[in-house]
């Protein structure tokens, strides 16, 4: 009597293991897929920006972006000295916060700089543009922004 008893406790867990297991499975192959994710080299793109565009205003666009790509590497190279000074300060034997707020501040003012001379050239092909296109040009630039979840919408 005890081993058929212990028998069908174990039968029963059995049943409850399994079937907690087959609703994980169902769960897991009911809900819907995630989108695929957009790499932040896809959302920082250029290319992007001349999507659905006719081809003379697509080409204007690359064009400006190209030019503006080439700006950016010099700039790109100022970053990485500021970032050095940034590590050199946060790194000295005797942190001056003086010293790193003034790395920060020649960051932040590249940053400034390179977002000035993507908005002058955006201002630039825009002026370029009819309405319908740079409406077209605006929905490329929120697709280029990085998503923030919930908090960012």
């Amino acid at each position: 009597m005890k081993f058929r008893l212990r028998n069908r406790h174990l039968l029963f867990m059995s049943l409850v293991i399994n079937l907690f297991l087959v609703g994980i499975l169902f769960g897991n192959v009911m809900k819907p897929p995630f989108p695929p994710h957009k790499k932040h080299h896809d959302r920082m793109s250029f290319e992007g920006l001349a999507k659905n565009l006719p081809e003379d205003k697509a080409q204007l666009i690359k064009d400006e972006m190209e030019s503006l790509r080439s700006n950016n590497n010099k700039i790109f190279d100022e970053m990485k000295k500021s970032r050095k000074e940034i590590i050199k300060a946060l790194t000295a034997e005797e942190f001056d916060p003086e010293e790193y707020h003034d790395a920060i501040s020649d960051m932040n003012e590249i940053r400034n700089n390179m977002m000035e001379n993507f908005s002058d050239a955006i201002s630039s092909v825009a002026n370029e543009l009819s309405y319908e296109e740079r409406k077209t040009l605006a929905k490329n630039l929120k697709e280029m922004e990085p998503r923030r979840g919930k908090w960012g919408k």
